[in-house]
C-alpha cells in the first residue's frame, strides 16, 4: 500500500532567507525511504547559517538531514525512514532557524502542543464566485427563494438586489439551504440588503446527527497527523466520499495520565450531540475509501489510544440524504428583529461560510452565527451585535462552534453587545484576529468571559491567536477540554462604565489540561491588578490568572458537587492541581508585574509571529503585524477588526465596518 509523506515549508520569522524543499509530495511503499532536498535562498545582507529541523514525524518513522546546517550556496537531504509507520498521509513540518533555531522551545520541546492549524477553513480561501444564476428582489417570498438556491447550478450565486426583505413586517419561516451543494447567497452589502425574519433561524440548512450506535472499530491510523484509518471491518454504506466521519475514542479519567482524562458532567444525558460517554472528538470528510482505508481530507488531531476504543461513525446515510457542502452567505444584513434565534445556522456542513454579513436583534442561544458537527466552514469579517434583552439575557452568544465543529476559521469578525465567542466540544480549530467589544450577560457587574473555548466536553487543539476581548475562559461545567492554545491575545479586562473588582483574565478551570498561553497580554494600563494567580482560600479577585477551580466565575469548590464529573477521582476540596501542572506559560505581558513573565525553564525568549501564517497576512494592509506581544512596540497595535469598529465610531458609517485594509 502506498505511504505518503508531506513535508510543509515553514519560514524563520525574518526574511532573511526563503527555505524551500523541493517535491514536498512523496509518495512510496511503507518501509522505504522518502527523500527530499532543502535548499535555502539568502537575501541581501544576510550571511549566517541556517539550522535545520524537522517536526510531526508519525510514530515509527525517522527524519534525517544529510547536513542540518546550510551555508551559503549549499543544499541538504531530508530522508524520512518509514518502517513502522501506519499507512497513509502524514504531514511533518520542515523549519530553518537563524543560527540556532530560536523556536526549538516550542517547536521542538513542546511539539506535543502543536498542530498545523493551516487546514482551519474552506480549503483554498472562499471562493469568488461571479456567474450570477438569478437575482431576486425585495418582493421575493421565502419560498421563492428556497426555490432559487435549490435550482442554482454548481458555483453559481442567488443574489438579492438591494431592499428590505420583505418590504413590510418579516418573515415568519427559514430560508433554507437543505442538503445544496455549491451555491451562494449573497446580498448587495450589509445595510444594503435587509432580511427581516421571525424564525428561529434566519438561514438554515437540514441537519442530521452522528450516532454512536454507527461506530464502526478502528484498527489503526488513528494517531496524530494521520490522514488515512483503517478500520476493523469492511465499512457501510454510509462511508462514502465526500461524506463527513466522526472519530472518537472512550472517555476515561487517565487518558493524558493518572487524573489527566477525558470528564463529562455527570447530569449530562446526552443533550446537544454531548455524548454521555465519547467526548474526545474530531470530525473529518471522507475523501476516498480503498477497502478497509478512510481516506481523510484533515489531519487527526491527537493520537487516540487502543485502550479507550476509537470509533469511525459518518453521518446517517440514505440514498436521498446530503450533506450540504461549498455554500455561503455573504454580503448582507440580517435582522432578528428580537425573535429570530441565529442568523445563519450550518449544521453537519462541509466547507460552508459566512463571509461579510451582519447580524443583528437575535437572541442567540446558540449563536447569531451557528456551525456544528461541520468540516474546514469558516466565519469571515462578520459584524454580530444588540442581542435581544442585552444585558440581562442569559445566553445570546455571538459566534458558535458546536460539537464536532472541526478545523473551522472564524476569523476577522466583530461583536458589540452579545455575550461570547463560544466552543462547545470543538476540535483543531482557529479563532483569530477577532474584536469582541462591549459584552455581558444577566448584568454582570464584572467583565464577562469574551472566548469561552470549552462550555462543553472533549473539544481539543483549538487555537486562539491575536483577539481582542476582556477575558478568556475554559469554563469546566459540561466536561473538559485538552491542549488549546493561546496566543499573541490581548486579553484586557475592560468593561466601560464598571469599575469592577473582579477581574480574573485567564480563567482555565477544572478540567484545562496541557493549555498554552504565549506571547499575550494580560490587563492594561489603565488599572493594577492585585494578583497574579488568584490563591485558593482568599485575596483579590483582580488577578491576571485564576487556575484549576471548579466552573467558571467561583472561588469556591461548591460546583464539584453541585455539577459533578463523572469518574472523578481526585480532591473535591481544593482546585484541580493538573491545570497549573500541566500548563505552559512564557512570554506574557502582565499588569500585575508590569513585565514579561518568562518559564524559568526555557532559555529562549523569542516567540513565533503566528501559529498560522508565516508571513504577514494581507488582510492587515498596511497595519504592523504582530500587532500584540510582548515584542511590539507599545505592546499592542491594531487589527483590522478593532481599526474597522474605531473607524466606525466616529463615522457611523456601515461600510467602515466591512472595508478593506488591503
Amino acid at each position: 500500500m502506498p505511504q505518503s509523506i508531506d513535508v510543509k515549508l515553514e519560514l524563520s520569522a525574518t526574511a532573511d532567507f526563503n527555505l524551500v524543499v523541493k517535491d514536498r509530495r512523496e509518495t512510496v511503499v511503507a518501509g522505504t525511504d522518502a527523500v527530499y532536498t532543502v535548499e535555502a535562498e539568502w537575501l541581501t545582507g544576510y550571511t549566517d547559517d541556517i539550522d535545520l529541523t524537522v517536526t510531526g514525524s508519525p510514530s515509527g518513522a525517522t527524519a534525517v538531514f544529510a547536513d542540518n546546517v546550510l551555508s551559503s550556496g549549499e543544499s541538504s537531504t531530508l530522508t524520512i525512514g518509514t518502517t513502522g509507520v501506519t499507512p497513509g498521509t502524514h504531514t511533518l513540518t520542515t523549519i530553518g532557524g537563524a543560527g540556532a533555531n530560536e523556536y526549538e522551545w516550542l517547536y521542538g520541546a513542546n511539539a506535543s502542543r502543536l498542530i498545523d492549524w493551516t487546514h482551519c477553513g474552506v480549503p483554498g480561501g472562499i471562493p469568488n464566485r461571479t456567474t450570477i444564476y438569478t437575482t431576486l428582489y425585495q418582493s421575493s417570498t421565502v419560498a421563492q427563494i428556497n426555490a432559487a438556491i435549490a435550482a442554482c447550478p454548481s458555483g453559481q450565486v442567488v443574489l438579492l438586489a438591494a431592499g428590505t426583505y420583505p418590504p413590510t413586517g418579516s418573515y415568519s419561516t427559514s430560508i433554507d439551504f437543505a442538503q445544496k451543494s455549491s451555491c451562494t447567497l449573497r446580498g448587495a452589502g450589509p445595510g444594503q440588503t435587509i432580511i427581516k425574519s421571525t424564525a428561529a433561524k434566519i438561514i438554515t440548512c437540514d441537519d442530521w446527527y452522528f450516532r454512536e450506535t454507527d461506530g464502526v472499530a478502528i484498527a489503526s491510523g488513528y494517531t496524530k497527523g494521520s490522514m488515512a484509518i483503517t478500520l476493523s471491518a469492511a465499512p457501510p454504506a454510509a462511508f462514502v466520499a465526500g461524506h463527513l466521519i466522526h472519530i472518537t475514542q472512550a472517555d476515561s479519567p487517565d487518558t493524558f495520565g493518572t487524573g489527566v482524562g477525558v470528564y463529562r458532567w455527570t447530569g449530562s444525558t446526552g443533550p446537544y450531540n454531548l455524548s454521555t460517554s465519547r467526548n474526545l472528538r474530531f470530525t473529518s470528510r471522507i475523501t476516498s475509501v480503498a477497502g478497509n482505508t478512510i481516506n481523510l481530507a484533515t489531519p487527526i488531531p491527537i493520537t487516540f489510544s487502543a485502550t479507550y476504543s476509537p470509533q469511525a461513525y459518518p453521518l446517517p446515510y440514505e440514498a436521498s440524504w446530503n450533506t450540504i457542502s461549498l455554500c455561503g452567505v455573504e454580503e448582507m444584513t440580517l435582522d432578528g428583529v428580537d425573535s429570530a434565534n441565529e442568523a445563519v445556522y450550518f449544521y453537519s456542513s462541509d466547507r460552508c461560510w459566512t463571509k461579510d454579513v451582519e447580524a443583528k436583534n437575535c437572541q442567540g442561544d446558540y449563536g447569531f452565527i451557528f456551525m456544528g458537527n461541520c468540516c474546514q466552514s469558516e466565519i469571515r469579517r462578520c459584524y454580530t451585535h444588540d442581542c435581544t434583552g442585552y444585558p440581562s439575557q442569559d445566553e445570546g452568544y455571538s459566534y458558535f462552534l458546536f460539537y464536532g465543529a472541526s478545523s473551522c476559521l472564524v476569523i476577522d469578525n466583530i461583536s458589540y453587545k452579545t455575550h461570547a465567542l463560544m466552543m462547545n466540544g470543538a476540535s483543531a480549530n482557529a479563532i483569530v484576529y477577532n474584536y469582541i467589544g462591549l459584552n455581558d450577560f444577566r448584568d454582570a457587574s464584572w467583565p464577562v468571559q469574551s472566548i469561552d473555548m470549552n462550555h462543553g466536553a472533549g473539544g481539543m487543539m483549538n487555537l486562539i491567536e491575536g483577539n481582542m476581548g476582556a477575558r478568556f475562559q475554559n469554563d469546566g461545567y459540561h466536561g473538559s477540554s485538552p491542549y488549546n492554545f493561546l496566543m499573541r491575545n490581548h486579553i484586557h479586562g475592560l468593561k466601560p462604565g464598571y469599575t469592577p473588582t473582579r477581574r480574573r483574565l485567564v480563567d482555565l478551570c477544572r478540567g484545562s489540561y496541557y493549555h498554552s498561553v504565549i506571547g499575550n497580554i494580560i490587563g492594561d494600563a489603565s488599572y493594577s491588578l492585585l494578583q497574579y494567580d488568584y490563591p485558593y482560600g482568599g485575596g483579590s479577585e483582580m488577578g491576571a490568572y485564576i487556575l484549576g477551580f471548579p466552573s467558571m466565575d467561583n472561588t469556591d469548590m461548591g460546583t464539584y458537587t453541585d455539577v459533578p464529573f463523572t469518574n472523578w477521582a481526585k480532591s473535591i476540596t481544593v482546585p484541580d492541581a493538573d491545570v497549573i501542572g500541566t500548563l505552559l506559560r512564557h512570554g506574557n505581558y502582565d499588569y500585575f508585574d508590569d513585565a514579561t513573565v518568562w518559564d524559568g525553564g526555557i532559555s529562549s525568549h523569542d516567540i513565533p509571529d503566528s501559529l498560522l501564517y508565516a508571513s504577514k497576512p494581507s488582510f492587515f494592509g498596511s497595519l504592523t503585524w504582530p500587532a500584540i506581544g510582548p515584542d511590539v512596540s507599545g505592546l499592542v497595535g491594531d487589527i483590522p477588526a478593532k481599526h474597522r469598529w474605531d473607524n466606525y465610531v466616529i463615522s457611523a458609517d456601515l461600510d467602515d465596518l466591512f472595508a478593506n485594509e488591503g
